[in-house]
């Protein structure tokens, strides 16, 4: 399985003078859970990379995709998705963007949407699509899907992991983890927000 997002930082002006690009947190809390249930999984850090390597990668092994999405980044993830599926990738996508606009994203394209938290959705998602396809997911809690018939079903809501201290510390092999920038003591700097699932970076 293949995760990504949609920024590039090569395409933002602002963001180069400043240089303090955030590392895709979400997608290494995923990757590390995914991991260790036993699940192979790439994360494709688009931050410090292309639109040109991006598809080079696309052109290997197509099997499962999952894009995170959010509304700066639409029609970025709307071009993945394009790109993907046409390599014959099948395509999830999560994050705040599509979960309020499902069926936009699966009339685009996207084989499946992941609402709310994705660690163990994507757990028994990945396993289903592999013994089902992805036409028959009635029994996977927080996505939504197109049936054989076309029509457009959201399951059941998935139950928010409740102790987040189980779930395990992001993988971070990601280039934009190592390139950020760092704390007095040699760490990225990313702070845990104490009211929140996700992070931000620390204070000065």
């Amino acid at each position: 399985m293949l995760l990504c997002h949609s920024y590039f930082l090569e395409e933002d002006e602002k963001e180069q003078a400043v240089m303090k690009p955030y590392p895709p947190l979400g997608l290494l809390y995923l990757s590390a859970y995914l991991k260790r249930a036993g699940l192979p999984v790439e994360v494709f850090d688009t931050t410090f990379s292309n639109r040109a390597e991006l598809l080079a990668r696309l052109e290997r092994e197509p099997s499962v995709i999952g894009i995170y999405s959010n509304l700066m980044m639409r029609s970025t993830v709307l071009w993945i998705i394009d790109e993907a599926r046409r390599r014959g990738w099948t395509v999830v996508v999560g994050g705040p963007e599509s979960a309020n606009y499902p069926s936009e994203y699966l009339s685009h394209g996207a084989d499946v949407i992941v609402v709310g938290e994705g660690e163990v959705t994507m757990a028994e998602l990945v396993e289903a699509i592999d013994a089902h396809g992805v036409h028959r997911l009635h029994h996977v809690d927080g996505i939504v899907f197109r049936d054989e018939d076309g029509h457009h079903i959201r399951t059941a809501e998935r139950e928010k992991v409740k102790d987040i201290d189980s779930l395990p510390w992001p993988w971070s092999t990601s280039r934009s983890v190592r390139r950020a920038p760092r704390t007095s003591r040699g760490r990225p700097s990313l702070a845990r927000q104490p009211h929140s699932r996700g992070y931000c970076p620390a204070p000065p």
